[in-house]
């Protein structure tokens, strides 16, 4: 053959129902055409047999919407696009934000709430023991006040006394003589104060004789109940006394003159 064999033409059929089959009646040259089959492609470097249809291969990027017998390809859907909400619903969103928040805050408010007066009550204590220190120390502070008047006003005078008694010879005064008393109370202060020694001595002089053997355990005794009761006596005078008298002024008297 010169050319290419004639084409062929597709069957038709025609549906004359959806339960009834299509037609089976053909042409003779769709029969032929249907027993007809294409050869197998050749590759490209080997040439084509002589009568055989040739096979025109195109890439989908020439193909146009124009070409005949050709579908185009279909477009990708577009993406969705979200739904704009409305007013209500961002109301609704808000409120259920807010009282999600407030509720979480009730929840936590009460626990916070009761370490705050834990640690009110603890400052409160703290503060009240503070100040209670502070007190105590302004009262020993006025105390030490009064204590170092009192030191500069009777080291003043011991200052002038010893100005005034400086070429005094003591070898020539009688120790008995020296201490003089103006007042009858400072007087009976001296007198007892004085007495109180005089039997401790004495008491410590008999418990030394009584451990040498010098006076019999009957003298002992008796002495030392006599001497109790009169260091009893002066002792309960002393206490009766000084409470009447300032130290500045009882120093005062007590000085010789």
């Amino acid at each position: 053959p010169t050319g290419p064999p004639p084409p062929t033409t597709r069957p038709t059929s025609v549906y004359t129902s959806s339960h009834h089959p299509p037609s089976t009646t053909t042409s003779s040259s769709t029969t032929a055409a249907r027993h007809a089959q294409p050869l197998p492609p050749t590759p490209a470097t080997t040439k084509p047999l002589p009568g055989s249809p040739i096979v025109l291969k195109a890439s989908p990027s020439i193909l146009s919407k124009d070409t005949p017998g050709l579908k185009p390809k279909a477009a990708a859907a577009p993406l969705p696009v979200p739904k704009t909400p409305s007013k209500e619903e961002l109301k609704q969103e808000v409120i259920m934000k807010i009282q999600l928040k407030f509720s979480e805050f009730t929840n936590e408010c009460p626990n916070q709430i009761s370490e705050l007066m834990n640690v009110q009550a603890t400052l409160q204590t703290r503060g009240d023991a503070m100040q209670s220190s502070i007190d105590k120390l302004k009262l020993q502070l006025a105390d030490m006040e009064n204590t170092a008047i009192n030191v500069r006003t009777n080291n003043r005078l011991m200052n002038d006394w010893l100005s005034r008694n400086q070429t005094i010879d003591i070898n020539h005064y009688d120790i008995d003589e020296i201490v003089v008393v103006d007042q009858p109370l400072y007087k009976q202060l001296y007198n007892a104060i004085a007495e109180d020694e005089a039997i401790e001595d004495t008491m410590y002089l008999l418990t030394k004789g009584l451990d040498q053997g010098r006076i019999s355990l009957d003298a002992f005794i008796k002495e030392m109940k006599n001497l109790s009761r009169a260091q009893f006596a002066a002792r309960v005078t002393i206490q009766k006394i000084q409470p009447l008298l300032s130290s500045s002024s009882a120093i005062s008297t007590y000085l010789p003159r």
